[in-house]
């Protein structure tokens, strides 16, 4: 009688250990992944510390910018253009954080400054110009002309667009309108929803220029030559800007109705600036962005719009 009451304890308890083992190893595999998400979260947490510090980096570039001008010219440059320190993409990692150890190496902390001024503000836009985007359709054109003058239905008030992705849910824009394609550039490359409805001529780019009512082709490869500099290439150290309309049509000899497009469509200064900063933990595995929409007026600085977002695993 003992050997099967033995043999019955000897495989309860092989089954006991068994079930044991699994709880163990079920404990186990979850603290292993708490901690792997726990890590994964400071990771996160630091990166997108590292995009916010990138972006208020960049609001201190342009509140100093009069001071860089001076500093680089020696004069007050009251003109907004590529040129200028701003514009080139800053790496805090260089000079301003720094690398401890291995913990940040191969990872990213930069900022990305773009003038939101060299684009058409589509809430004050006239039709003379939307008719000259190729990317905006005649339906389009007065469903955004409708919407500014009676609101979404004919019983609202007339509403402004707030964010330039509301263009894209507006009925008739496709796809090849919003990117663009091989043979016109994009709503998104062409508009904004800030700015006093000129654009900067010293930022614009140049499928912005060709839009302008009235200015020739010849008037816009003339003025995209001189932003270039000697190099004839845009994004170097000579790039250079104009410091009025004025001195633009003495510059380049641009007179007539060029000129009449330039006087009543540019500006050559610019108060609304984009700023995007991206920071990086893992090696770039795990990333993380931050956008601002800033306004700059000397040396103060209006945040209008600020948007986080992570990015990867």
């Amino acid at each position: 009688m003992r050997r099967p009451v033995n043999g019955y304890v000897l495989v309860t308890v092989i089954w006991v250990l068994a079930i044991l083992t699994v709880i163990v190893l079920g404990f186990g595999h979850r603290a292993l992944l708490s901690d792997r998400a726990a890590a994964y979260s400071l990771d996160h947490v630091q990166a997108m510390m590292l995009a916010r510090g990138a972006v208020q980096r960049g609001i201190v570039m342009l509140r100093n910018k009069a001071w860089y001008d001076f500093a680089a010219t020696g004069t007050r440059v009251p003109a907004t253009h590529l040129g200028q320190a701003w514009a080139k993409p800053g790496d805090l990692f260089n000079g301003f954080y720094t690398r401890e150890g291995n913990t940040l190496e191969e990872n990213e902390a930069r900022y990305f400054i773009e003038d939101l001024e060299g684009r058409w503000n589509v809430n004050k836009v006239d039709n003379d110009v939307l008719r000259n985007i190729d990317a905006i359709t005649p339906p389009v054109r007065r469903r955004i002309i409708s919407r500014r003058a009676t609101g979404v239905s004919r019983r609202n008030r007339p509403s402004t667009f707030h964010a330039l992705e509301e263009l894209r849910f507006v009925n008739g824009v496709r796809d090849e309108h919003w990117f663009g394609t091989d043979q016109y550039a994009g709503i998104r490359d062409m508009m904004t929803t800030v700015g006093d409805g000129r654009i900067n001529v010293n930022t614009a780019p140049e499928a912005v220029l060709r839009s302008i009512p009235d200015l020739g082709r010849q008037a816009v490869e003339a003025i995209v030559r001189y932003r270039a500099g000697a190099d004839g290439e845009v994004g170097t150290g000579d790039d250079r800007g104009f410091k009025s309309l004025t001195f633009l049509a003495d510059e380049l000899g641009i007179s007539g109705d060029d000129l009449i497009g330039l006087e009543r469509y540019c500006k050559t200064s610019s108060l609304f600036f984009k700023i995007t900063g991206l920071g990086t933990r893992r090696a770039g595995k795990v990333r993380a962005r931050c956008t601002a929409i800033v306004e700059i007026r000397g040396a103060s600085a209006k945040i209008h719009a600020w948007q986080e977002e992570r990015i990867g695993s």
